[in-house]
């Protein structure tokens, strides 16, 4: 499940150009996420307020020759259930979490039916943290600091060598 203080839409945004996070948010979507951090923390001043339209379609991510669809949360509803309950994905699809800002973000396997890689990235795109074949129903939550955080079928970080310290492409749908 997911909960998230500050829902914030995302903006179209292409792996190739420089990522400036002051212009730029992203939505939150996943298998079981708590934000913990930065928005129990910020004030209303820090949180951030874009009238930026909500994305059409899906995000892209790439690592070599490896291509995944992620499907993005917009909403607090479509954010709390993220890929929990379904029975499971295809190899080549996921979900992208986005927040505003950076911050540790946590995530759980409550009510989920297969295992999943998870892969915390900075605001650059680099990989932070990457967590392998999380199993399903395991109690554990797993936490790291990190801007977004996306979530694939078990075996396809191996699969398509993301690794910490690797910087992958992320592209956004056009709002």
């Amino acid at each position: 499940m997911a909960r998230q203080a500050n829902s914030v839409p995302a903006r179209k945004r292409t792996a190739p150009q420089p990522k400036h996070r002051a212009l730029r948010s992203r939505a939150v979507s996943g298998a079981a996420v708590v934000v913990v951090a930065s928005s129990l923390f910020m004030g209303p001043t820090a949180a951030r307020s874009l009238a930026a339209s909500p994305p059409t379609g899906d995000a892209v991510l790439t690592a070599g020759s490896h291509r995944y669809v992620l499907q993005i949360a917009l909403t607090s509803a479509q954010q709390a259930r993220g890929l929990g309950y379904r029975a499971r994905i295809a190899v080549s699809s996921g979900m992208l979490f986005v927040f505003p800002l950076s911050g540790t973000r946590c995530f759980w396997m409550r009510g989920m039916r297969f295992a999943l890689d998870i892969i915390w990235l900075s605001s650059s795109d680099e990989v932070v943290t990457v967590h392998h074949a999380l199993l399903p129903k395991d109690p554990s939550i797993y936490c790291a600091v990190a801007q977004d955080v996306v979530e694939l079928d078990a075996g396809q970080a191996h699969a398509a060598g993301i690794n910490v310290g690797r910087v992958v492409g992320l592209e956004m749908p056009p709002a």
